[in-house]
């Protein structure tokens, strides 16, 4: 195993959040670069919201940025500013990871609600037919909330602190199910499994 490290030919990947402390990212891809011989190197970088303007111009024009994962408070802000995105993540217009196109501009996927979904199906459960109480709707959960309609939920109830972003995320997400609405949630006639 050849200990790369980052050479100056390095391909570089960034974990953006404000704060990073939190992040694992860095480390689980560092290793699996390391374990496979690559010249990549992922680092994780802190940036304050009112910064984020001349952050973003920075990661544009560093070119051998090849990928950013993207965390709080950044999922939206982020998705804005990429030329093409994934449908999963041009229908909540929220990015979790973007990746640099050949022509310098960025693309956009959000596979938060992926990884959720693969973790119900490996526990047996279906979300095909289920009603679902979803509380959250930030950039994690804009993406769970199009994953569920996607795998056919027949009615969605989102519950946020934030009524006008739980309202944008129903009106967003709303044409791929049967139900979805904004609402502060009775758990009158729900199960709990």
């Amino acid at each position: 195993m050849i200990n790369m490290r980052g050479t100056g030919k390095a391909d570089v990947f960034v974990m953006l959040a404000h704060p990073v402390g939190h992040a694992k990212s860095p480390g689980i891809f560092n290793e699996i670069f390391e374990q496979k011989g690559l010249d990549s190197l992922m680092v994780p970088l802190s940036c304050r919201p009112e910064d984020f303007e001349a952050f973003w111009a920075g990661i544009t024009a560093a070119e051998n940025i090849r990928g950013v994962i993207i965390s709080v408070p950044y999922k939206t802000a982020v998705y804005h500013k990429c030329a093409a995105a994934h449908d999963r993540a041009a229908r909540v217009q929220s990015a979790n990871s973007v990746r640099r196109q050949a022509d310098g501009t960025w693309y956009a996927d959000n596979f938060d609600g992926v990884g959720f979904i693969d973790g119900l199906k490996a526990g047996g459960h279906q979300v095909s037919g289920r009603r679902i109480l979803q509380v959250g709707g930030g950039g994690a959960g804009a993406s769970l909330a199009y994953c569920l309609a996607e795998e056919g939920a027949v009615e969605i109830r989102l519950a946020d602190v934030d009524r006008g972003r739980a309202e944008n995320l129903a009106a967003l997400v709303a044409p791929r199910t049967v139900g979805f609405r904004s609402a502060t949630p009775t758990l009158r006639g729900w199960t709990w499994r």
